[in-house]
């Protein structure tokens, strides 16, 4: 499986950042208000989720739009990845 990756132009990222950040602080008040300040400490976790690849299973695609749009992408680069299994046995 080969799969091309275009990275996110600079400053749309920024901008997605900032806009995380505002809903993040704006879902925190709205917690605090309702008195539940444990949760949302709770809830901050200890990192970002972990993704791994393994034997067996099913794999399915689905394509759907992108929520940031074309321009969000800088299309002058890209980096091709890819997994590949070898079926031989020595």
């Amino acid at each position: 499986m080969q799969i091309l990756v275009y990275p996110m132009k600079r400053q749309a990222y920024r901008d997605l950042l900032r806009k995380r950040e505002r809903q993040r602080k704006r879902r925190e008040k709205a917690m605090m208000d309702f008195g539940l300040q444990d949760v949302c400490e709770s809830a901050a976790g200890p990192g970002p989720p972990q993704m791994a690849l393994a034997a067996g299973g099913l794999m399915t695609q689905a394509i759907e739009r992108d929520p940031y749009g074309l321009d969000a992408w800088d299309q002058s680069g890209c980096c091709f990845t890819g997994v590949w299994r070898d079926w031989t046995v020595g």
